[in-house]
C-alpha cells in the first residue's frame, strides 16, 4: 500500500500497482526479481533500451521511465500508435506490422529488451533476439514464463540473459512512481473510467485488449 496525495486523482495512478511496478522493476529491479530470484535491469542514462509493445500498459510506462533517466529508447508499436509513443518520449519507433524488428535492429547492442508481448516464446526466437542484445544484456519478459522462467532448461544465449518477471508489491517502489505522477513526469494512460456497477464490462474489455 502507499498513500496517494490528495491532489492526485486515483484514475491517474490506477495502473501503477501492476503495470507500473512491472515496468519499473524490469528496468531498475527495485524490490523485484526474476522468477528465478535474479536481479533485473539497472539501466542508466547511458543505456539503450528496447520496449516490445510500447503501446501496452507496462510498455508505455517503461518508455517514459527509461527516458526519465536519460536512456535511449526504441519501441515497437502498431502504426496507429507511432505519433503517440513519440509524444511519450521514445527516441525511435519500429512499426512491427511493416518491419521485422530483429532484422531492423540486428547489431544495435541494446542493454535491455523489455518484452510486453510474449515474443521470444521458443529457443529459435530467443536465438534471434540475442542478435539485438549486447553481450551481458538482458531480455526481460512479463509473459514468457515457460520459455525462460523457473523451469526453463537454459535462459542464456551467448552471454545474453533471458529472464521472466512477476512484479513484487512494494510500498517504496510505489511511492516513487506516485511521486513521478504527482510531479508530472509519468503519465499513466487510462482508456476509460467505469462505475463499479460496470465492473464486468471493464474486465471483458481488458481481457479482449480493447
Amino acid at each position: 500500500m502507499c498513500k496517494v496525495p490528495a491532489d492526485v486523482a486515483l484514475s491517474r495512478v490506477a495502473g501503477l500497482p501492476l503495470s507500473g511496478l512491472t515496468a519499473y522493476q524490469a528496468l531498475f529491479t527495485g524490490k523485484g526479481a526474476s522468477t528465478k530470484g535474479d536481479s533485473l535491469g539497472q539501466i542508466t542514462g547511458d543505456s539503450k533500451v528496447l520496449v516490445l509493445g510500447g503501446n501496452h500498459g507496462a510498455g508505455h510506462l517503461a518508455v517514459q521511465m527509461a527516458r526519465l533517466v536519460g536512456a535511449f529508447v526504441t519501441a515497437t508499436v502498431p502504426p496507429s500508435c507511432i505519433d503517440w509513443i513519440f509524444s511519450l518520449g521514445a527516441n525511435r519507433v519500429v512499426n512491427f506490422r511493416e518491419k521485422d524488428w530483429v532484422e531492423n535492429l540486428e547489431g544495435e547492442d541494446f542493454d535491455l529488451i523489455f518484452d510486453c508481448v510474449g515474443w521470444a516464446s521458443s529457443p529459435a526466437e530467443m536465438d534471434r533476439a540475442a542478435k539485438v542484445l549486447k553481450r551481458g544484456g538482458q531480455y526481460i519478459s512479463n509473459s514468457n514464463f515457460k520459455a525462460f522462467g523457473e523451469l526453463a532448461p537454459s535462459s542464456e544465449r551467448g552471454g545474453r540473459f533471458f529472464k521472466a518477471i512477476v512484479p513484487k508489491a512494494d510500498a517504496d517502489d510505489l511511492d516513487l512512481l506516485v511521486a513521478w505522477v504527482e510531479a508530472g513526469r509519468l503519465d499513466v494512460v487510462t482508456d476509460q473510467v467505469c462505475p463499479f456497477m460496470e465492473l464486468r464490462h471493464a474486465l471483458r474489455e481488458s481481457v479482449a485488449g480493447q
